[in-house]
């Protein structure tokens, strides 16, 4: 049974993501790149397959593209320091304008094959190279000025949001192939997600990123709780 001083803690630890204007523009940053990355798997197997590409090939590309997502997620800490604040926003926009250009790439193929073909295999290192990047660093910036009596609810609360936004973006995802070619469906994913994060990096733009100093007492309470925790 969860007791009274479980569901105070849990209570406050969603007022305090709530109240967080921080956490709500990385909790939403998170469920945009989840669901884009969620269906871009499947919509990359659905081209190869209706380009005619080879098994053998698309195994030794998906094994490529693992490789480069584990090397993305190892060197997240050089692209961190050169980016910084704009980080996030370039992942995602990374994986949207490479999603549309595959989808150009698709329609066109059978005019000059090898060379949309490669530069397709190329788009789908990107997207792997984005998702090795992401999933490590979006960890650590919802970590940032949490102890453990929040970090849990933090989490939570982002799986939550990520699940839900997975499962909507692969309906749509399921209907744009059932009434068009994988192509078509991953130019209009891809516009209509480049449009979401360009707004998306407006919203964040004030909220995420800034120096310690910048953020309200509110937002960096239970980062001054662990200081005071380790001292």
């Amino acid at each position: 049974m969860v007791g009274t001083k479980q569901l105070k803690e849990i209570k406050e630890g969603f007022i305090y993501i709530l109240k967080s204007e921080r956490l709500k523009a990385l909790i939403l940053c998170s469920a945009l790149i989840v669901a884009l990355l969620s269906i871009l798997n499947n919509y990359y197997v659905s081209l190869f397959q209706d380009l005619e590409i080879s098994s053998v090939i698309i195994g030794i590309v998906s094994a490529t593209a693992t490789f480069t997502c584990s090397y993305a997620s190892k060197m997240q800490n050089v692209f961190h320091e050169k980016l910084r604040n704009k980080t996030l926003i370039t992942i995602a926009m990374m994986l949207s304008i490479s999603t549309m250009i595959t989808g150009l790439c698709g329609l066109g193929v059978s005019l000059q094959y090898m060379i949309l073909t490669v530069i397709i295999i190329i788009m789908n290192l990107i997207h792997g190279f984005g998702k090795g990047m992401y999933y490590t660093i979006k960890d650590k910036y919802l970590r940032n000025f949490a102890n453990e009596k929040i970090d849990t609810k933090i989490f939570a609360a982002n799986n939550l949001f990520s699940g839900v936004a997975k499962v909507i973006v692969g309906l749509l995802a399921s209907f744009l192939l059932d009434k068009t070619t994988t192509a078509n469906s991953m130019i209009i994913t891809g516009i209509i997600f480049t449009i979401m994060y360009v707004l998306m990096g407006k919203y964040m733009k004030t909220r995420v990123g800034l120096k310690p100093e910048e953020y309200s007492k509110d937002e960096t309470k239970y980062d001054e709780q662990r200081e005071v925790e380790k001292g």
